[in-house]
């Protein structure tokens, strides 16, 4: 098992026209896997259902900095780039998935071992969960990834 690493959005933000809510790209030398994400809502207002996309993204785009984190404390800072809120978009070369969440319930993917989105070691190349629709809400983000031996 490779260095694993926690990435969010260090605070929730209303994501009316940054709707990619979290983006990663993989360090040119080292690949990973998305293990899981979430997304969590404290507005509980509405039971209101929105879209959301894993997507391939070959650019950074811009956003705030994401808070990486080792899950073991003696792993090395993790070498790739991550933002939360994204202002302006990642180019994005494939939707993999899309699924409907209901924003009153917490929504958590995890991949089974071999059903992962693995992101190789590539200068561009990393994943974003993108809401498509606007949920007219505040959203956290977050993601756990796995570094490719």
């Amino acid at each position: 098992m490779g260095r694993v690493y926690s990435i969010f959005g260090a605070t929730p933000v209303d994501p009316t026209t940054a709707r990619h809510m979290l983006r990663a790209l993989a360090a040119v030398e080292r690949g990973f896997k998305l293990r899981r994400f979430w997304l969590t809502s404290v507005d509980v207002a509405g039971a209101t259902v929105v879209r959301v996309a894993l997507n391939r993204v070959t650019d950074a785009g811009t956003g705030t900095a994401a808070t990486v984190t080792p899950h073991n404390q003696s792993d090395a800072a993790w070498a790739g780039d991550a933002d939360y809120n994204l202002s302006a978009a990642p180019t994005v070369s494939a939707v993999v998935h899309l699924w409907e969440w209901n924003i009153q319930v917490p929504l958590e993917i995890v991949f089974a071992d071999g059903e992962e989105l693995v992101v190789p070691g590539a200068t561009n190349e990393g994943f974003s969960i993108q809401l498509v629709d606007d949920p007219n809400a505040v959203v956290q983000a977050g993601a756990i990834i796995e570094e490719i031996e």
